[in-house]
């Protein structure tokens, strides 16, 4: 008691420090302020770690781009090379070295014969150990020092020179004439003008008279009929129709063709794109009283237009789906073509099944775009025949009095 009371005795902070301690007192010393250096250096340990990371991602991002691009150029030059080992294989550079080389070579020897031949001396070398021979004149003279020496053609001028293969006229100046004549302004040439003022020149014919109007049926008269069959323009076969009006001879006082007369006729040519009339022609009529006429004309639409008016079907989706849906096909492989998958050293790249999917793509649609439309003209159907040549039925009919 004496020692907690006495404030000076030496032991007794360390007592009132033990006993605060042990009853949980807050102690009146002043505590010690922690540094914050470690916790700066741990921050900047982690930033320096998150930015090492950043820089290894984006140079394996660079380095993996840079070679698809290095990978898609190989693929281009490699198909580039191909193309050039599948062609002819010539070499015309080397063509082209070659006659360079030898135009050079010609015209180094031309230089050397020009230089070895002496100036008023034949342009024929002599040979070792021959006797020269003066050159005689005319008489048995000789020749003087003003004869001229004999030249040597080259070989450009003997490929210049030729003989006449095509002569134009008897004097070889007139194509030369002609065409200056042509040129000067006051020249015969013929210019656009003058060729439109020229009429055409046409043959004249002489105008005839039938002799016999009663049993004539003329040519352009249309025979209204009704298809009895339908006709399909898939494959060619026969048709036939009914006639549905009585048709009279030019003067319009006979009956030549009955009603309820049979046409025959056949469509033997299939629809071509952009086409929409079937072309029936037809050959032959039967009349209910047994007469036969051959008359090998085409069929008529209500007003005569040639060809019978027809529902066509295209067939798009036989031409067009299976390219289409081929070409979705490869739209999505090529989509798929710039991602390479797989793990670690293994990789599959897909450009290859996108080049042979655009390739069955093309050789369908190669196959299926050549399908002609077909023409469909139903039974029942109002046409004309439209008669292409005069008939004459003098052969089966007279007139009876009565």
């Amino acid at each position: 008691m004496n020692s907690l009371n006495n404030p000076e005795g030496g032991e007794e902070p360390s007592v009132i420090d033990s006993i605060s301690g042990e009853r949980g007192l807050p102690s009146l010393k002043p505590t010690r302020k922690k540094s914050n250096v470690s916790k700066l250096w741990v921050v900047l340990a982690v930033i320096a770690a998150l930015a090492v990371a950043a820089a290894g991602a984006a140079i394996f991002v660079k380095r993996l781009s840079e070679r698809h691009l290095q990978e898609r150029d190989d693929a281009r030059t490699l198909a580039k090379q191909q193309t050039k080992d599948d062609g002819s294989g010539h070499d015309f550079g080397a063509d082209k070295d070659r006659l360079e080389k030898e135009r050079a070579a010609q015209a180094q020897r031309d230089a050397l014969l020009a230089a070895a031949r002496p100036a008023g001396a034949s342009g024929v070398l002599a040979p070792a150990g021959a006797i020269a021979v003066a050159p005689v004149g005319g008489q048995g003279t000789q020749a003087g020092s003003g004869a001229k020496p004999v030249h040597i053609e080259t070989v450009a001028e003997r490929r210049l020179d030729g003989d006449v293969v095509l002569k134009l006229g008897k004097d070889d100046t007139a194509p030369a004439d002609a065409h200056a004549a042509a040129a000067a302004p006051g020249g015969s040439a013929q210019s656009g003008l003058d060729g439109r003022l020229k009429p055409s020149t046409l043959a004249s014919v002489t105008a005839s008279r039938f002799a016999d109007l009663t049993y004539l049926l003329t040519r352009g008269t249309t025979i209204p009929c009704v298809t009895k069959t339908k006709i399909v323009t898939t494959y060619a076969g026969m048709t036939s129709c009914i006639v549905t009006k009585d048709v009279y001879s030019a003067d319009g006082h006979t009956l030549l063709v009955e009603k309820n007369s049979e046409a025959t006729g056949e469509q033997g040519s299939a629809l071509l794109q952009g086409q929409a009339r079937v072309f029936v022609l037809w050959s032959r009529i039967v009349t209910p009283s047994g007469v036969t006429l051959n008359v090998d004309s085409p069929g008529a639409d209500a007003l005569g237009a040639s060809g019978h008016e027809a529902y066509v079907d295209n067939h798009l989706a036989a031409r067009f789906g299976g390219a289409l849906m081929l070409s979705v096909i490869g739209t999505a492989s090529q989509a798929l073509s710039s991602r390479s998958v797989g793990g670690g050293n293994s990789q599959v790249n897909l450009s290859t099944t996108s080049s042979n999917t655009d390739d069955l793509a093309t050789e369908t649609l190669k196959n299926t775009i050549n399908i002609p439309p077909t023409g469909y003209v139903n039974q029942g159907s109002a046409i004309n025949i439209f008669v292409a040549r005069d008939v004459d039925f003098r052969s089966v009919y007279e007139l009876v009095t009565q």
